[in-house]
């Protein structure tokens, strides 16, 4: 078998395994966030602030225009205070990417 046909055969099982993959604080768990809010850990805080708003933001280029509005009107800091507040519902070991799909399905 020539190199190049072996490599990709051999690289199609792992790329099929991953169907996203999340970088940045949408990897940290509830906990985590919880912590570095209740510590007045600012980088951390503002980290996970900016990958919520982030993740929020992109969505509303996939969703109707119901979503978007609810979004628009809610706010930033609407969403981090909610989410805050699902983070003390959810296990400790949530991550945030997991908690924002969640409230994101919920929303509209």
């Amino acid at each position: 078998m020539k190199p190049l046909l072996l490599t990709a055969t051999l690289l199609l099982p792992s790329l099929a395994h991953a169907d996203s993959y999340y970088l940045g604080a949408g990897r940290w768990t509830c906990e985590a966030l919880l912590t570095a809010n209740e510590t007045q850990d600012m980088p951390k805080v503002y980290q996970a602030v900016g990958w919520l708003l982030g993740y929020w933001s992109a969505e509303t280029n996939y969703r109707g225009d119901v979503f978007t509005d609810i979004v628009e009107q809610a706010g930033g800091q609407a969403i981090i205070v909610q989410t805050l507040a699902e983070c003390r519902k959810f296990p400790k070991d949530t991550k945030l990417y997991e908690l924002a799909n969640s409230m994101i399905g919920n929303t509209g």
